[in-house]
């Protein structure tokens, strides 16, 4: 094995230079970075493609073997018959895709001259396997397959992509063995403090890490062979320098026209290997792209470590175990394009049964198509040929998208006969502005029935990034959303009259986490568990039964016993005293929060209460659970950014620098700050304690209010939870439930569903139900001059809107592949992810539990983002222009973005920067 490290370059490789760290920079474009969990946030896995149309990018991402990036024909069928794709979706998304997806106008046959959008819309619903096309009509399978030459020479490539191949049993053995190690290392090296007993030697980096501990003699053996220690001591200690050996033995075995492209086709094995474990490549990408994490600064680790170790790895099992040179060619073969043996027959029956089919459908019978010239039986041919799955797919999809979109584009047009409000209700008692998660729609319209309340939606950070310290904590929280990086620290401190309780408060947090941490190291440490379980084990049967029987009483237990050990302490945000904070003085506060005012049209006609209400989430046992907080804040609840927002907002220093900026709030006006808990519908107004007396009366009212609309809202969301139907009894409680019961795999939907981003006047949407589909962003354009304030909504909320709908759009199209399957079989790792059993890749996506019923019925709809904005189509094409990103994902389809003017209601959906299609 030595000789492998020791032998000169291939000639290919001395000829031709390889740029290593640029071929990683590529082929990583396959992973998406994939946040911990305890900042877990909605990510599109193939945010790297986004430069590419989205057809094309889930493409590629199939053929790297990531997964399938649309739903089967059958489903999309299926959708059909129960009316959520109509023919019309059909006849439009072929003519909007006609050119997208080079098919033909037209053929002619003979005499005739067919025109084909009817044909392919015929052809979409057919549901019919090559078995049933031959049974059925079996006279025109016969002259078909007689007529069918036999090399079909104009066989497409997109038939051949569906050929299924099959992997050699060596090629599946690299994989699985090579997978197996990484996962065990990898689980090992990027442990957060899970591990009872961690990995020495962390703090060198993975692959120091790795080389020291592999090459100790007998401790660790790899196929059995204990002497591979000596080669892996003999090692560079460099990541890039063995990776670099790797390929050079690996080029060996090449042939010299496979190293005809070196870049290219080291880019691509690279590829390979990622895609081979995209969860566990993500987080290392994810670290990489972090280096200010404390954990990536503390125990560093890059793609080029892991890649190094894997194709060491790789190269060892071909040396040892494949001992022909020609037996390495084959296997190499296989295993670098993926290709074993290609199911041909297959593949001309599916041939045969689509030209089968065509042929049914421009009513050609059998004794013409045994007359037809062969130019033409070719041109039926190509065209069978190129009516692949995909394109098929991409169609179906794009008319569902259709019909989603024409019914929330009728639903705002018939919207603009509602009444206005009256001049005497338009004075509003108070205003809250909440998160633009979907999950507020249901609330704010719960709210605005009960009274003369005015509702907006903004991001639900408010337009402060910080990273945040709450009092007592151990550590920062970073509030704002993934595309910013926050500088400025902001640390919850107590009152100046609080010290007493403070240190109340602070002791039984030390008391508290100090016996976390023994019962942590009790349970695993070697020696003491069993003698743990027997001394102790009693003990843990009451919360054992609490949990399990009464999970609601037994929280509402708890929660006291933590007040008493935790009092609650009156804090403020330490930007309100301390201005040497970087990107917090005074006049950058009052920037902030003045911008934020700005964008969702609040400048005027302050109410005298005005509620800023984050969200987050409650429940137990569940691994994901900064999912279904907010986004905005970085996977973490959003009543801190609402209290430092709040405090800053009721500042009369800040309020004397907004008056300068042309924003007047009234000295009566008083900002809350308020976290609604999504699982339970409960709003918690977190400083309730600093209203003064004159306001009582009308906090006394919003609090009744607020918990009413918390039981309507929860009461709707309760009619599509699938095990809910008896909640409706006592809706309160239920949801309580929910929330407090370790078994729930379902404590609430999160974001499933989300559809549409609509940015624009609360006017557009107000009384309507919106399903709780729709991300509602405040916008007035009135009140932007310039465009800037749309910029930000669309460079920002709108960018973090797409990562959301793509978490959810492809954690149902493939569950496996994208999501985590079923919660039942979770592990957590490391507390930064969770596997499958007992090893597995690292899952990146959502369970099945959070976007279907069971196992094959889903609740999500997996369509891409639909953003309507109340502006016009110049001003967003302006934009658009000046962000490549932003631009990206309009032109490539990741986003249907439509220009809505609400005087006319007159839709715009953009085509190109210069080109909108009125709708």
């Amino acid at each position: 094995m030595e000789k492998t490290y020791t032998e000169s370059k291939s000639p290919a490789l001395m000829e031709m230079q390889v740029d290593v760290p640029r071929c990683i920079r590529e082929a990583s474009q396959i992973i998406a970075p994939y946040w911990p969990l305890d900042s877990f946030i909605a990510n599109n896995a193939l945010a790297n493609l986004e430069h590419l149309p989205f057809h094309q990018a889930v493409r590629d991402a199939r053929k790297m073997g990531r997964g399938q990036g649309f739903l089967p024909l059958t489903t999309y069928r299926t959708f059909f018959t129960q009316r959520r794709i109509s023919e019309q979706d059909i006849s439009s998304a072929i003519v909007a895709l006609q050119q997208t997806l080079a098919l033909p106008t037209s053929i002619e046959l003979g005499t005739r001259t067919l025109p084909l959008q009817q044909v392919y819309s015929a052809w979409l619903r057919q549901e019919e396997t090559p078995e049933k096309v031959k049974a059925g009509k079996s006279e025109l399978w016969k002259v078909v397959s007689q007529s069918l030459p036999a090399a079909h020479p104009v066989w497409s490539e997109d038939v051949q992509e569906e050929g299924k191949q099959e992997e050699t049993p060596v090629t599946s053995e690299i994989t699985t063995m090579v997978n197996n190690q990484m996962v065990l290392w990898c689980a090992a090296f990027l442990d957060e403090g899970q591990a009872g007993w961690s990995m020495p030697g962390r703090e060198k980096g993975f692959y120091q890490c790795w080389k020291d501990l592999a090459g100790e003699g007998g401790i660790f053996s790899f196929l059995g062979d204990r002497t591979l220690h000596k080669s892996i001591r003999d090692l560079p200690d460099e990541a890039d320098a063995t990776l670099e050996l790797c390929l050079q033995g690996l080029a060996r075995h090449l042939s010299p026209s496979a190293a005809s492209d070196i870049q290219m086709f080291w880019t691509e094995q690279f590829m390979r290997h990622l895609a081979q474990l995209p969860g566990w490549a993500s987080i290392i990408r994810w670290r990489e792209e972090h280096p200010e994490s404390l954990w990536q600064q503390r125990y560093p680790i890059t793609l080029t470590d892991y890649l190094a170790v894997r194709l060491f790895y790789e190269l060892t099992y071909l040396e040892m175990h494949a001992r022909q040179p020609s037996h390495i060619k084959s296997v190499l073969t296989s295993l670098f394009t993926g290709k074993g043996k290609e199911r041909e027959p297959e593949q001309t029956k599916e041939l045969i049964a689509r030209l089968v089919v065509l042929c049914d459908i421009v009513h050609l019978q059998a004794q013409e198509i045994a007359e037809l010239p062969a130019t033409h039986f070719s041109r039926l041919l190509q065209l069978a040929s190129s009516w692949s799955v995909e394109k098929q797919q991409v169609l179906w999809q794009k008319a569902y998208e259709l019909h989603y979109r024409d019914h929330l584009l009728t639903t705002l047009r018939a919207h603009k006969t509602v009444e206005p409000k009256t001049a005497a209700a338009q004075k509003a008692q108070v205003q809250a502005l909440f998160c633009i998660d979907v999950r507020s729609e249901g609330m704010r319209r719960c709210i605005e029935t009960l009274g003369p309340y005015e509702t907006y939606g903004v991001a639900g950070f408010f337009g402060v990034p910080m990273l945040y310290h709450p009092f007592g904590a151990s550590g920062n929280l970073t509030l704002a959303p993934a595309l910013i990086t926050p500088t400025s620290h902001v640390s919850e401190l107590p009152r100046a009259n609080a010290r007493t309780i403070s240190k109340q408060n602070l002791s039984g947090n030390a008391l508290i986490h100090s016996w976390h941490l023994l019962i942590h190291a009790l349970r695993e440490h070697l020696l003491t568990p069993f003698a743990f379980v027997e001394m102790v084990g009693g003990f843990f049967l009451f919360p054992l039964l609490g949990k399990t029987l009464l999970p609601d009483r037994w929280k509402q237990l708890q929660n006291r016993i933590t007040e008493k050990l935790l009092p609650r302490v009156p804090t403020e945000p330490s930007i309100l005293t301390d201005l040497s904070v970087p990107g917090m003085s005074r006049e950058e506060q009052a920037g902030m929060v003045g911008n934020m005012l700005r964008g969702i049209g609040l400048t005027s006609n302050f109410a005298r209460l005005i509620l800023l209400c984050g969200h987050g989430s409650q429940s137990e046992n569940n691994p994901y659970a900064s999912s279904l907080d907010c986004g905005a804040c970085g996977g973490n609840a959003g009543g801190n950014s609402a209290f430092v927002t709040a405090s800053i907002l009721n500042s009369p220093a800040i309020r004397a620098l907004l008056a300068e900026q042309g924003i007047t709030i009234p000295e009566e006006s008083m900002f809350l700050a308020g976290e609604h808990n999504t699982t339970t519908d409960e709003i918690r107004i977190l400083n309730e304690d600093q209203v003064p007396a004159s306001h009582a009366a009308e906090l006394q009212q919003l609090k009744q209010d607020l918990a009413r609309a918390g039981k309507d809202n929860a009461s709707l969301r309760l009619l599509n939870l699938p095990d809910a139907s008896q909640g409706q009894q006592n809706v309160t409680r239920h949801v309580q439930q929910r929330a407090t019961d370790w078994s729930q795999i379902r404590p609430e939907w999160g974001l499933a569903r989300n559809a549409a981003f609509l940015c624009g006047r609360r006017s557009l949407t107000e009384q309507l139900d919106l399903e709780g589909r729709v991300f509602l962003h405040s916008y007035d354009q009135g009140q932007d001059p310039d465009g800037s304030i749309l910029e930000s909504i669309m460079t920002a909320p709108l960018v973090v809107g797409e990562w959301i709908n793509m978490q959810y759009y492809f954690s149902t199209i493939d569950n496996q592949a994208f999501g985590s399957d079923t919660k039942l079989l979770h592990n957590v790792v490391g507390q930064i992810g969770v596997m499958q059993g007992q090893q597995s890749d690292l899952l990146i996506g959502l369970p099945m539990q959070s976007v279907m019923y069971g196992n094959n019925d889903l609740y999500h709809e997996p369509m891409r983002l639909l953003a309507i904005i109340e502006a016009d189509p110049e001003r967003i094409a302006t934009i658009l222009v000046r962000h490549e990103q932003l631009n990206n994902l309009v032109k490539n389809q990741w986003i249907t973005l439509i220009a809505y003017d609400s005087s006319t209601t007159a839709a715009y959906e953009f085509a190109s920067a210069t080109s909108w299609y009125a709708l």
